[in-house]
């Protein structure tokens, strides 16, 4: 498939639906100099559900390059990395209230697993999520009141970051496990001790 037509049959794909093109069409696309990394950018910054498709994004991160990713992304001058060798970075999140302890207890599984992989530097944009997300549990008509609002906060080496955008003026942070890295862990992984009224006002103060 020539890159015109890679192009044509992109563009006609829901937000959704560009993470599933890169998955299906990965093997032809990792020969198209560069042209992986800006679809998987284009999608990741524009899909609303990530974790609906964490596992096909899981399978195409270890054949992005990261160099490649984030001079496309730097494109755009808002979307240019802070140089650091080290990001405190935060994730908001609604829990069930018996997981919380769980949450703390399992680095490993909440990082990799469970919690997704876009973080932001802003703790009033990780609010802003938290509480959106709770009024999302709030209206559904299996509300269960064990739901919690969940800020978490770890410092991650440059090395497990794939890419920085802001985009969606969201500050947001793509996190993966980066297999020539594979010692290299996050560190201080804690909840956040914010009480909902805390996280609801902090959500207010987004930029």
């Amino acid at each position: 498939m020539t890159e015109k037509e890679f192009r044509d049959q992109w563009m006609r794909q829901d937000n959704e639906g560009r993470i599933m093109f890169c998955y299906d069409h990965l093997e032809d696309l990792l020969d198209s100099n560069g042209l992986l990394e800006e679809f998987f950018y284009e999608a990741m910054t524009r899909a609303h559900f990530l974790k609906n498709h964490i596992e096909h994004i899981r399978y195409i991160v270890p054949y992005i390059d990261r160099i490649t990713i984030r001079k496309y992304a730097q494109k755009e001058s808002k979307n240019k990395m802070p140089d650091q060798e080290e990001f405190t970075l935060y994730r908001g999140l609604v829990a069930c209230k018996s997981n919380i302890d769980f949450i703390n207890e399992n680095v490993r599984y909440n990082l990799w697993s469970s919690c997704g992989c876009s973080w932001t530097d802003s703790l009033e944009i990780a609010a802003w999520f938290t509480y959106c997300a709770l009024n999302r549990f709030l209206v559904a008509p299996d509300f269960n009141s064990e739901f919690w609002p969940v800020i978490l906060k770890a410092v991650f080496p440059n090395e497990l970051i794939l890419f920085f955008s802001n985009d969606r003026d969201e500050r947001e942070y793509f996190v993966f496990e980066n297999e020539d890295f594979l010692e290299l862990e996050p560190k201080g992984l804690k909840i956040l001790p914010l009480t909902h009224e805390e996280i609801k006002s902090l959500s207010k103060r987004r930029p």
